[in-house]
């Protein structure tokens, strides 16, 4: 396995990156919308829209909601689209438009959390969520559509469509946690996310970590170079979260049977949603990968952590 560290990236982009989470850190406002759009939707549609209001509702804080609600349009897609596009539907940002093919229940709430987490500062600076746009520069999409899609499976029961992009928000979503996660999310707040992550590892792993998970190609197989990433990636956030919990255990915030509690719990969702059928999971949970990574979440390792970073002290 490589660390993040080991990882080259091109300095260009890297310094726009940094520029944009720097420059952005809140979204503050949301001028995107400048037509009348139709809230008038066909009772299908806005049974839809009604049941993910109501299952959002008391979790998320949307910014702008009223608004981007009033102006959305929601509009079907024949089965050719799906078969001509690949996908059950897709979010215009332009147009505050939803497109979506049958079955509707299967693709609209995804759809949905991108129009309402959507943003734009300028026709050169918008995002959604975690990812953000800048000047021909991003990060974050692909972070952002796996924990959307994982959202679209705990809220709605959807399948996830985003496996490898899914099970690494799930685990950041593990060590950061569900509530401060979901406030992350809804307001945009990028910043605020790799601030955290970056207080236990460094801040160019962070911005690593995210940049490499837009290699991720859209499809459903995982390739020998995908896997690889996730290797490091899970490796590289196995780190963080025993370097939070010893801290947290340290400052007397968190007892051992919690510690241990919370590391188990990480690793028995280690390999959600990466592989499509059981087989290849149990494969994959019997290799050295997965050993090597996995036997850090145990009791005896974080005593490890807690002994080195005690002694540093003395």
């Amino acid at each position: 396995m490589k660390s993040l560290g080991e990882y080259k990236i091109r300095s260009k982009v890297y310094n726009r990156i940094v520029e944009t989470l720097y420059e952005y850190p809140t979204v503050k406002s949301d001028e995107f919308i400048t037509k009348q759009g139709s809230s008038c939707l066909s009772g299908e549609l806005n049974s839809f829209l009604q049941l993910f209001l109501k299952k959002t509702n008391n979790v998320f804080s949307f910014e702008n909601l009223d608004k981007k609600l009033s102006e959305l349009e929601i509009k079907k897609l024949s089965s050719f689209h799906r078969a001509f596009l690949g996908i059950g539907g897709y979010y215009d940002i332009d147009k505050h438009q939803i497109k979506v093919t049958h079955p509707i229940e299967e693709n609209i709430y995804h759809e949905l959390f991108h129009a309402f987490t959507s943003f734009r500062i300028s026709d050169d600076v918008y995002g959604s969520g975690f990812f953000f746009y800048n000047k021909g520069k991003s990060i974050g999409y692909m972070f952002n559509e796996g924990y959307t899609d994982y959202l679209t499976t705990k809220y709605f029961d959807n399948a996830v469509f985003y496996r490898k992009e899914a099970n690494i928000a799930q685990k950041v979503e593990l060590i950061v946690g569900k509530d401060e996660m979901e406030k992350m999310y809804s307001s945009n707040n990028l910043v605020r996310l790799t601030s955290f992550l970056s207080s236990f590892s460094s801040f160019d792993d962070t911005v690593k970590f995210l940049m490499l998970m837009d290699k991720f190609s859209i499809r459903g197989c995982v390739t020998y170079e995908e896997l690889g990433i996730i290797n490091d990636v899970s490796n590289y956030l196995v780190d963080i979260y025993i370097n939070y919990l010893t801290t947290m255990y340290k400052n007397g915030f968190i007892e051992m049977p919690e510690l241990i509690d919370r590391l188990e719990e990480f690793k028995m969702h280690f390999s959600d949603y990466i592989f499509e059928n059981e087989f290849d999971t149990y494969s994959y949970e019997k290799s050295s990968d997965y050993v090597d990574i996995t036997h850090k979440l145990t009791k005896k390792y974080a005593q490890k952590v807690l002994d080195r970073s005690t002694s540093v002290f003395v």
